[in-house]
């Protein structure tokens, strides 16, 4: 029987093991690794030729480990009082694919993967890498990555122009490649998907009941009446839901699944995932998000508080979003201030255009979501855009008001305009949001936005959810 003595506390853990999974500590024999096994400083991570893992990092962070990899965790520091936020771990052979977490936003110089070729510096939330044959390949799904060895450095990301990167020797400079190379495709790198598991974890983000108290706890109705809805259900988040309505309370059942519930002491409705599939999930900057597929099964919407067996389906696919919301405390502390909001985060979302799936490709607020907190108003630019998947800009004719809501605001949209080349139509739909902070009082929105055409709207829509800065 072997022991195991470390000199830091665990800074992660694994939420995903499939076949022959390891660690192991310098001059220490090799433990297993299985769900929920603790992740150290240090740690040698070996994946079985017939393996993959999960980890998660106690910031956010999601790693997903392909077959036949080892991953080394370097150094590693996330709300240490003596040291910066820091997470530097090296690639040794392998693949991953990584959803960052808080301390890629907080300290960006504080993050790196170092690989055998070259050092991969972190500027968004989703990349890729892959070492075949002693040659690095790399990719930015979302936002920008900068890859740098001795001879030079190449980033990728929109604002560049490229996407995709192949470094045959740590001498050779990185090279832009116009598309995704064999090497990255499916078949090939093929990681399981993102688990439902990955939520933010309490050392993370803090509680709701340290920012505001608890939205709905699940309390009993009357008396003797318990709300059968709520049992195992935790709603200490606000969300936005796009397949009903906005700005819901939000939380987790015992499965760690996402749960949304109407306002109210006692909700009209309560949202849960049913037969659906939780796909394309994403944290960013103390957010979660993802995508309800419904080809398994439907979304189940319960609107009796004592008997489980009522229920109301949605059969089409739901883009949701959960944050910790900005306490009221401090949102009314920011009277007397304008702040703009363009940076966006993360966009996730779907629609059609002339009966065909499209998908959301990005999201352009243009000059801003501008918030006047002194006597709470907003609008959104007129230059602002949605870009689907084909080209089609679902933009504004005119500038759009918003009005407050309870931690949050909403936007009505009555003019919009879609124009992908001689095709144009009306459209009109909501823009919902959610105050958040991360480090200044509501620095970020969390939301959802829902558009249909005045003609022909089933055949004509774009949905889905966002995070702005």
């Amino acid at each position: 029987m072997f022991s195991f003595a470390y000199a830091e506390t665990s800074v992660g853990k694994m939420i995903v093991t499939s076949g022959f999974v390891t660690a192991s500590q310098p001059a220490q024999a090799s433990r297993d690794l299985r769900r929920g096994s603790p992740i150290f400083i240090d740690d040698t991570i070996e994946i079985a030729t017939d393996a993959y893992a999960q980890l998660r990092m106690t910031d956010g962070s999601l790693i997903v480990l392909e077959k036949d990899t080892t991953f080394h965790v370097e150094e590693y520091a996330f709300q240490s009082p003596d040291q910066s936020d820091t997470f530097v771990s090296n690639l040794i052979k392998g693949g991953l694919r990584v959803i960052t977490g808080a301390i890629s936003k907080q300290n960006p110089s504080g993050y790196q993967t170092i690989t055998p070729v070259a050092t991969i510096g972190i500027r968004g939330t989703i990349y890729r890498l892959r070492l075949v044959d002693n040659k690095l390949y790399a990719a930015a799904d979302q936002d920008h990555i900068c890859i740098t060895n001795e001879e030079g450095e190449e980033c990728l990301g929109p604002r560049y122009d490229c996407y995709y990167a192949r470094v045959i020797a740590e001498t050779v400079t990185p090279e832009c490649l116009p598309a995704e190379p064999p090497e990255l495709e499916d078949g090939v790198f093929t990681p399981p998907p993102v688990t439902e598991e990955f939520i933010v974890t309490e050392s993370a983000v803090p509680s709701r009941e340290e920012v505001d108290p608890v939205i709905n706890p699940a309390v009993p109705r009357g008396p003797g009446v318990v709300d059968q809805r709520l049992i195992g259900v935790t709603l200490d988040r606000r969300g936005v839901f796009v397949a009903s309505t906005s700005n819901l309370q939000a939380g987790t059942d015992t499965n760690e699944d996402s749960v949304f519930a109407s306002d109210g002491v006692v909700p009209a409705a309560v949202i849960k995932i049913g037969g659906a599939t939780n796909t394309n999930l994403g944290f960013v900057s103390g957010m979660n998000f993802g995508q309800w597929d419904t080809v398994e099964g439907p979304i189940q919407v319960f609107t009796n508080p004592t008997d489980l067996s009522e229920f109301d389906t949605i059969n089409n696919d739901a883009f949701w979003v959960r944050a910790v919301p900005s306490s009221l405390a401090e949102i009314n502390g920011l009277s007397g201030t304008t702040q703009g909001y363009t940076n966006v985060l993360f966009s996730l979302g779907a629609g059609k255009v002339s009966g065909e799936d499209v998908g959301l490709e990005f999201i352009n607020f243009g000059d801003g979501i501008m918030v006047n907190f002194t006597d709470q108003t907003a609008f959104l630019s007129a230059d602002a855009g949605f870009i689907d998947s084909t080209g089609g800009d679902w933009g504004f004719t005119d500038v759009v008001d918003a009005t407050f809501t309870q931690g949050g605001l909403n936007f009505n949209v009555t003019n919009g305009e879609f124009v992908n080349g001689a095709n144009t139509f009306s459209y009109t739909g909501t823009i919902d949001g959610i105050f958040t902070t991360v480090t200044d009082p509501a620095d970020t929105i969390a939301g959802g936005f829902s558009f249909q055409a005045t003609t022909d709207p089933a055949d004509n829509n774009l949905s889905g959810v966002f995070g702005v800065e």
